[in-house]
């Protein structure tokens, strides 16, 4: 055989990578396109039988046709138009506060409200810029390292930034106790960057800097500093000075920290009394820094640390040496928290930035850059500073008492039921058993929207300097989260119109939120009228997920914790080895659906909780077949979505939730009742002998 010529291989290597690039666009260019034609997204040919497939057969118009808009990779019933009516009624609620700002009068929070409108509208760059030169000019001025630290300390308190130690109230992972302790640095990820998609970045920061596959993200990182302190008026050559230096200390301090792996293995503090911590620092004086924080540390008590090798890594910088360094640092914390406030063009810095760290860590695509609506970015903070007002005049112009009694009732009715099924679980020794009951017992819950919301916003003393107002809210609301959860108020800072539900194990409680409220309403066609007639639709949607929600206070992570929140084992051996028996067939009955069944074992649990509660409910009622319809069909479109293939893929791999198909399916075919109402039989696909239907509580 001839060996080919050199020509024939430049042929072959041109078709080679040709093919690569065909395919390396269609798997990865197509992140920067439309999705709304990709293929996978629609699927259903035609309509299965429902007793094969009932996620498909109820939802199977939705289903059909791509519900996907341009440039997103998901769509779902519970979420998409849910969260934009939520997202409109915020802004309208607004809209009307400012509409009537002349009748305002005193010190009304309607009032301050329209102040602070104001300011924003009347917002001049130059005293701006001449604000921030107020707190760069004391960091500048510091000759000493002693200097620098009380400098840092008072600007610490007043800009409520995290330059040196991160001070503040902190929860220990296993105990009920709140501490006064200092957190983990937030590196320049400031600012809550990927909060929208529930993503915390500050863990994996240490990372960042030590592990060189970051090495593009932290030249971005460089550039987005640098450009912001060009933006406030640095040279380039002064900005690109700061932001290097800011980058020195990053990565000398990342060094010496914990790594995400040695982090998520930690089990998340370590506790000192104020002289054992002292002995372990040199240059850092613990009684200056508590003595500023006298509200929430008492003398004597434990200090939580989140990771104490960072803390000595920067005490160990603070020498005569670095003293530069440490200023440049300091001077870009304090740009990167505060210029994209109040400048439009460190805002699309921002967002570029935000864009940029989105594709990086999940290869979705976001536009906010290029969708900045100036408009809403200001309502948008008027709502995040004025949370409590406005949420509460939401609930109050969409719910009735009545209506939100109604789910508060709900919420009772399943945790009575519930301890009734602890009672009658067989699986159980009596020792548990009544300590399971205790813990049901003492669960607390709310409801929408706290009845005496923290109204922070009482304190707010608006300015005409827009910089000036938004430093204050800051300062506010830190004072006054680290008081709520010094008192283990979980819902403090929460956005209530979040479309979520959650159990909180440190507390013992469940918090059904105001948004997850509004998005079964709006998706069963509910309204205050008419609440009371969709009985078994709300039982279906809401019922299930305040069930889902009560179950996870006994699923395999919070079964581990006691009626008051303490990481304590309350099980005997027996009951220990029983429950573990039903979490493995919980397993291996979900990864019959192609989960990966441990990893989604809790939020499996709770949904087989959630529905159990949910039949009992409705079999105490004598609800008819009808009933149960409502009941179940309600159940599936809660869950339907569409995802874009590459999305699919990477919730599977990442999501602690099962697929939305297999939460319906897997959870109907291990629900008796669901076979009796709609003759599932032997043969069926959603068929499945009673030995091996699954369950725990």
């Amino acid at each position: 055989m001839e060996k080919p010529t050199n020509k024939v291989l430049l042929i072959i290597l041109s078709i080679a990578l040709v093919i690569a690039y065909i395919l390396f666009a269609n798997i990865y260019g197509n992140h920067f396109k439309t999705k709304v034609n990709d293929p996978t997204v629609i699927e259903l040919k035609e309509r299965p039988r429902l007793e094969d497939d009932y996620y498909n057969y109820v939802n199977y118009e939705l289903l059909k046709t791509n519900n996907i808009k341009e440039d997103e990779e998901t769509w779902s019933t519970l979420s998409t138009e849910p969260m934009e009516k939520i997202e409109a009624a915020k802004h309208n609620a607004i809209k009307d506060i400012l509409s009537k700002c002349e009748t305002y009068e005193g010190d009304s929070i309607n009032k301050k409200i329209c102040d602070f409108y104001d300011s924003y509208k009347n917002l001049n760059q130059e005293k701006i810029n001449k604000n921030l030169k107020k707190y760069i000019d004391k960091i500048n001025k510091a000759e000493t390292i002693n200097g620098y630290i009380n400098t840092v300390l008072e600007i610490d308190k007043e800009l409520s930034l995290d330059i040196l130690f991160n001070p503040g109230a902190n929860r220990k992972t296993d105990v009920a106790t709140s501490y006064f302790g200092f957190n983990a640095l937030s590196y320049d990820i400031d600012n809550g960057i990927l909060s929208e998609y529930s993503v915390d970045l500050t863990p994996m920061s240490n990372d960042l800097y030590t592990n060189k596959d970051y090495a593009s993200v932290i030249r971005y990182l460089n550039k987005y500093s640098k450009n912001n302190l060009m933006i406030i008026g640095y040279t380039d050559e002064e900005a690109s000075k700061i932001a290097s230096s800011a980058q020195l200390f990053y990565t000398t301090i990342a060094k010496e920290s914990l790594s995400s792996t040695k982090y998520n293995n930690h089990k998340g503090y370590d506790l000192y009394s104020l002289d054992e911590l002292q002995s372990e620092l040199s240059k850092i004086k613990l009684d200056k820094i508590v003595s500023n924080y006298d509200s929430i540390y008492n003398a004597g008590e434990k200090i939580l640390i989140t990771d104490v090798k960072q803390l000595k890594a920067v005490d160990k910088f603070l020498v005569k040496k670095n003293l530069q360094t440490l200023k440049d640092y300091a001077i870009s914390k304090i740009v990167n928290k505060y210029a994209p406030d109040t400048n439009m063009e460190a805002y699309t810095n921002y967002l570029k930035l935000y864009d940029y760290l989105l594709y990086t860590a999940f290869g979705q695509v976001s536009n906010k850059a290029k969708e900045i609506d100036e408009e809403k970015l200001i309502y948008d903070k008027i709502y995040s500073s004025f949370m409590d007002t406005i949420a509460h005049d939401i609930e109050e112009s969409i719910m009735t008492p009545e209506e939100k009694a109604f789910y508060e009732e709900l919420v009772l009715t399943e945790i009575e039921t519930f301890k009734e099924n602890i009672k009658e679980e067989k699986w159980l020794t009596s020792e548990t058993r009544d300590k399971a009951y205790n813990k049901i017992s003492n669960l607390s819950y709310q409801v929408s929207l706290p009845e005496d919301p923290a109204y922070v916003e009482k304190n707010y003393t608006i300015a005409d300097n827009y910089l000036e107002n938004i430093i204050q809210i800051n300062k506010n609301s830190k004072e006054e989260s680290d008081k709520q959860i010094m008192n283990d108020n979980v819902l403090y800072e929460m956005d209530y119109l979040t479309l979520n539900a959650f159990y909180a194990p440190y507390n013992n409680s469940i918090n059904i939120l105001l948004g997850i409220l509004i998005s079964v309403r709006d998706m069963n066609g509910i309204t205050s009228e008419n609440y009371t007639d969709k009985y078994y639709e709300l039982l279906g949607s809401i019922g299930v997920i305040i069930g889902h929600e009560l179950t996870h206070g006994f699923d395999n992570n919070g079964s581990k914790y006691d009626e008051r929140g303490n990481y304590l084992n309350w099980w005997t051996n027996q009951d220990k080895e029983e429950f573990n028996k039903l979490n493995a067939k919980v397993v291996k009955y979900y990864q019959k659906y192609g989960m990966f069944g441990n990893a989604t074992l809790g939020e499996n649990i709770a949904d087989l909780g959630g529905m159990k509660l949910a039949t009992t409910i409705a079999a105490k009622k004598n609800a008819t077949n009808d009933d149960y319809k409502k009941m179940f069909e309600s159940y599936a479109k809660v869950w339907c979505d569409q995802k874009t293939s590459y999305y699919r893929y990477y919730i599977l791999e990442s999501d602690e939730h099962s697929a939305p198909n297999v939460r319906v399916n897997a959870v109907l075919s291990s629900t008796d009742k669901f076979y009796e109402v709609y003759n599932i039989k032997e043969g069926d696909k959603m068929y499945y002998p009673v030995e091996q239907r699954v369950k725990v509580w």
